[in-house]
């Protein structure tokens, strides 16, 4: 939905990149960094297998 926002931002219409819009509405976006402790990454994996 970043993809919408930044549309909405600059004046754009909500469809003016429908491929993007719809790999946006579809994706996830997962924590990636290197602080990212062991347990941050148990917890992330528990929430994805009760969402799935």
């Amino acid at each position: 939905m970043l993809v919408l926002l930044n549309n909405f931002r600059i004046g754009l219409l909500d469809t003016s990149f429908p491929v993007s819009e719809d790999i946006a509405r579809r994706g996830i976006s997962l924590p990636s960094y290197p602080a990212l402790t062991d347990g941050d990454v148990k917890r992330v994996v528990s929430v994805l297998k009760e969402q799935m």
